[in-house]
């Protein structure tokens, strides 16, 4: 399956990627793309931002699959789904 996935702003200025397509096996979840994220940019995943042991993305970073929040990495994903990845920003 392919998925479209987009690091918005400021995250994807840190990595140097804005938007790429995934080729994912069929059963695929949420935890399966942030495996790929992981091999795919190692290194260039920020440490204040990117969680080693969990494999995953640290808040504020949040993730949206077709525009619907992701509350859980088991999410099964399918093939055209569209991934952002945004960083939560506050200000006044």
């Amino acid at each position: 399956m392919h998925v479209t996935v987009t690091f918005v702003g400021v995250l994807g200025r840190l990595i140097h990627e804005g938007s790429f397509e995934v080729v994912l096996p069929g059963e695929a979840t949420c935890r399966d793309l942030m495996a790929e994220i992981r091999n795919r940019f190692g290194e260039s995943l920020p440490e204040p931002l990117w969680d080693c042991e969990a494999n995953k993305f640290k808040e504020p970073i949040f993730a949206l699959v077709n525009g619907s929040p992701v509350d859980s990495l088991g999410l099964f994903l399918k093939d055209g789904d569209d991934v952002k990845f945004l960083t939560l920003v506050a200000g006044g």
